[in-house]
């Protein structure tokens, strides 16, 4: 995740230099949808593990989600009540004035409910 993020930095400010933004018009609405979609699909299942507190086993990700799956009984019970409190504040927040600093409340909040919770 970290070159990924580090490499798409580094095309984003070389195509910002070379006024290459204007190339993007050219790209098909429909393959920036499905790309920035596929982006977030890989995040969400990189995070998984986390989120329930399993570590699955698996060559890549859609095979680690189906191991996932698989052993629901094994989660830990603790980091998917942290998680989904996390993932509820960010969700109450989105209609709020503060949508914008919303992420950083959540992981603020849920940091806060794992050390409450003795977690």
């Amino acid at each position: 995740m970290y070159t990924l993020a580090m490499m798409t930095g580094v095309i984003m400010v070389l195509a910002g230099i070379l006024r290459a933004g204007r190339l993007v018009s050219f790209v098909p609405t429909a393959v920036t949808t499905g790309f920035v979609t596929a982006v977030g699909v890989n995040i969400v299942l990189g995070q998984l593990s986390n989120f329930t507190g399993f570590d699955a086993q698996g060559p890549n990700r859609i095979v680690k989600t189906v191991d996932l799956l698989l052993h629901v009984p094994q989660w830990n019970l603790a980091a998917v009540i942290v998680g989904a409190i996390t993932v509820l504040v960010i969700l109450l927040l989105q209609p709020t004035p503060i949508a914008s600093l919303g992420l950083v409340v959540a992981v603020v909040v849920g940091s806060g409910a794992a050390a409450l919770l003795d977690l």
